[in-house]
């Protein structure tokens, strides 16, 4: 039988997880409105599985927020007007690229 403490631990391995999924997608550019809203709506569900509605509004108010912003992003992206990503400073020595 499992304890309490290892599922607990099993369950933010897999938010994690999710968090991975969707962070991975973005950055290598791989990322599809379809797969993230799916990600998207899996989080939440996750979350209010670990913890009460009221513990979560945080994390639920920003999941919220993301989607949004995902959302005028992919509208940008399908209207044409994305605007330019410009590279932080981290990205740009990461990148070595000369500032």
């Amino acid at each position: 039988m499992r304890s309490v403490g290892s599922g607990c631990r099993l369950s933010a391995r897999k938010l994690g997880g999710l968090f991975n999924a969707l962070e991975m997608r973005i950055e290598d550019g791989g990322d599809s409105p379809v797969v993230n809203g799916l990600l998207l709506d899996a989080l939440p569900a996750g979350i209010r599985r670990q913890v009460d509605e009221r513990t979560a509004q945080r994390a639920l108010s920003a999941i919220e927020a993301f989607a949004r912003d995902e959302a005028r992003r992919w509208e940008q992206v399908r209207a044409g007007t994305l605007p330019p990503i410009e590279l932080t400073l981290e990205e740009r020595l990461d990148a070595d690229v000369k500032i």
